[in-house]
């Protein structure tokens, strides 16, 4: 081993051996500045057939409401969590108990665009900018990429990826991992994805037009072979 430690001194103190090491990158790059380190892994983008079904489905509303299974919910189908900027310090079940206790139907009728079920006061101090809309988005769009590139081991074309990630971000990454439809997509069975993606319809036990019509325009997504231009 003495001779490695010896290579690595001769290295770190010949600046025309370190320049010319340097210029090569990769490993000797990383070699020189202290040891080996993890590549960046680059994640995969979400087409904008993905992310138009996620923004059709899931709506944009400025404040906390509750969604159809009865979770707070703020901008584009962002499940809130505790710690959370837009709850401005309260709680999950705080803002919840809120609501429940003074139900409100607040819709957007300028344009119709949303009719939620909240009140006036959590509304007003729940509010958030575009701005704040688009960033929770982007955070929730990755989450989704990551756990369909974590959990599917089989390739996909780019509207089967963003079929899966619509999916995952309205479900979230559990239902995925634990799914049969995971189970037989790993297994190459693509043929049967759609009538998988049909199961999922159901909220508060309960069987959900909204849910209906998206997993179907999420199974025709996944069967849609890409346009390339």
């Amino acid at each position: 081993m003495m001779w490695i430690a010896g290579v690595f001194q001769f290295v770190k103190s010949n600046i025309v051996v370190k320049k010319l090491l340097l210029t090569g990158g990769g490993f000797w790059t990383n070699w020189i500045h202290g040891g080996l380190k993890k590549e960046t892994t680059i994640m995969r983008n979400l087409n904008k057939n993905g992310l138009n079904l996620i923004k059709k489905f899931e709506g944009t509303v400025p404040f906390v409401y509750l969604c159809q299974a009865g979770h707070p919910t703020i901008g584009c189908g962002h499940l809130c969590r505790d710690g959370d900027k837009c709850l401005r310090g309260y709680s999950v079940h705080k803002i919840k108990d809120m609501i429940n206790n003074n139900p409100t139907m607040i819709s957007n009728n300028s344009c119709g665009t949303y009719k939620v079920e909240s009140n006036i006061e959590v509304a007003d101090i729940t509010f958030v900018t575009d701005k704040e809309i688009n960033t929770l988005l982007q955070k929730d769009v990755l989450d989704a990429c990551k756990a369909v590139e974590d959990l599917i081991t089989v390739k996909l074309n780019d509207n089967q990826f963003a079929a899966l990630v619509s999916f995952t971000f309205n479900l979230g990454r559990g239902a995925l991992q634990k799914s049969t439809l995971r189970k037989k997509l790993n297994q190459c069975k693509y043929g049967e994805i759609p009538a998988e993606l049909n199961k999922w319809v159901y909220a508060g036990g309960k069987i959900l037009d909204g849910l209906v019509r998206r997993r179907k325009l999420e199974g025709e997504l996944f069967m849609l072979r890409p346009i390339f231009v």
